[in-house]
């Protein structure tokens, strides 16, 4: 196959734009309104601790709440965004890609990876994972190879960089990690030393930071709010099958062109050339990461998977396109025949439900709704995300419910984690303005008695994992 830059770079903006469209257009996970919301309670941080382990992420999306504008509104601003940032990920990957393979290489693994399951469904997806990821190609891109004369900027850069990450979202350290090892086994001997002798002197810098401010303020709360992120990822660790799942029948079938992609390369590399001790450090420091964090989070495992594939890239380049590309078209064309139309659901329900419901509502004033997700970032709300398996949520939201007694609750699939004590004392005290829908017995007012929440309109995120893990 015969194909120049120029052929390459058209087909592959005509699909990134192709995939933008649908993306921004999909079904909203239930994962993604909390995040739009919470980034507008910056005040409220030592009661939702993840606006301090999350602090870059939340910043990110802060400025929307500064612009009039209705929840559907807003949250379709923040889909924007993350489908920029996922488009602009898609950029550098593709990029990486080119510094060594052949265009039709480059382009069709990258095809693999865009229409693949998750790539597909999770890029646009409002997460801080995604934002992480897209910092981590930011820094293998400028950073793999070194400028010996500015090396002293690029490391301000970098050390920067790998900040910003470790903010974003907790689960970047093991980013960070393979980001660092991947960049160490591409510098000769004198960078390589000098590197790691400044990242050690730098983590030791920030580790003091650290432990001064905790003395100086004598606060825990940050301390706290670092800690409480690790605790339900640990927690994982008394499962011993929980490693597994990643690995399940149901997630390999669904994504089996990238694991096929990642398999030829895994045998391409061993064939012909062994790994130094930094990629193999890399390669502990992303499997390790997939027995840290609980597999209901399928976009953890995209990345680890992606950043796999890029320590492979040299691989590829060593074999022949005749029998590479044969390879790699065949996968592909099996991804597009069993991708199911579910995938491409559209949010217009969604947004329509939530439109819906703020303009009815607003007769009520200074009303507050209460529906374990945050799906109306433009009303007045107590922060009671429920997260699955977190008891803590849970207590936190009961309480909220019997004491705050807020005017209008959504019975959202996270509102079915609560108590049976919660669910009654919800159909004792409330009244029902629709299926879904309740609102408190002392408030008068005249809505629609006939609006129907539909079963999974804001259900989970349609992963493979999610939907095997709910059952």
């Amino acid at each position: 196959m015969n194909m120049t830059r120029n052929h390459s770079y058209f087909i592959f903006v005509l699909c990134l734009f192709v995939w933008s469209y649908f993306s921004y257009s999909n079904w909203i996970g239930s994962s993604e309104f909390w995040p739009v919301t919470l980034s507008g309670y910056f005040s409220e941080w030592k009661q939702n601790p993840s606006l301090v382990y999350k602090f870059f992420f939340h910043l990110c999306l802060w400025p929307l709440h500064l612009f009039s504008m209705t929840s559907a509104e807003h949250i379709m601003a923040a889909k924007a965004i993350s489908v920029a940032i996922g488009m602009a990920t898609y950029c550098l990957l593709y990029a990486i890609f080119l510094r060594t393979l052949k265009p039709a290489i480059a382009l069709l693994i990258i095809l693999i990876i865009l229409s693949s399951q998750v790539g597909f469904l999770q890029f646009g997806k409002i997460r801080s994972d995604l934002f992480a990821f897209f910092l981590f190609t930011v820094g293998y891109f400028f950073f793999e190879k070194w400028n010996l004369q500015n090396h002293r900027i690029q490391i301000i850069a970098l050390f920067l960089l790998e900040f910003l990450m470790a903010l974003t979202t907790p689960k970047a350290i093991f980013m960070i990690a393979a980001l660092i090892f991947l960049i160490l086994s591409q510098q000769n001997q004198k960078m390589k030393q000098k590197l790691v002798s400044l990242h050690v002197q730098y983590f030791l810098f920030v580790i003091c930071v650290f432990i001064f401010s905790l003395l100086i303020f004598s606060d825990r709360a940050v301390l706290n709010a670092f800690s409480s992120a690790w605790k339900v990822a640990f927690q994982s660790l008394q499962d011993s099958d929980s490693f597994w799942l990643y690995l399940s029948k149901q997630n390999i079938f669904y994504n089996g062109p990238l694991f096929l992609l990642l398999t030829i390369g895994i045998f391409l590399f061993i064939r012909i050339r062994k790994m130094n001790c930094y990629q193999i450090l890399a390669v502990i420091s992303l499997v390790s990461s997939l027995v840290l964090v609980r597999p209901l989070q399928s976009f953890h495992l995209v990345w680890v998977l992606l950043i796999l594939i890029v320590l492979l890239r040299d691989s590829f380049a060593n074999l022949s396109q005749k029998i590479l590309i044969p390879i790699l078209l065949s996968s592909f064309g099996l991804l597009i025949f069993k991708f199911k139309p579910v995938y491409f659901s559209s949010n217009t329900l969604q947004l329509q439900t939530i439109d819906w419901l703020e303009k009815s509502l607003k007769s009520l004033g200074n009303f507050e709704i209460f529906d374990g997700l945050g799906i109306f970032p433009r009303t007045k709300h107590h922060l009671n995300y429920i997260g699955p398996s977190d008891i803590i949520s849970q207590e936190s939201a009961e309480a909220h419910l019997y004491h705050g007694r807020p005017e209008v609750v959504i019975f959202t699939p996270r509102m079915a984690l609560l108590s049976v004590n919660a669910i009654n004392f919800i159909q004792t005290e409330y009244r029902a303005i629709g299926s879904g829908y309740w609102l408190r017995k002392d408030i008068k007012i005249n809505l629609p008695e006939d609006l129907k929440l539909p079963t999974a309109l804001f259900l989970f995120d349609l992963h493979p994992i999610d939907a095997s893990s709910a059952k």
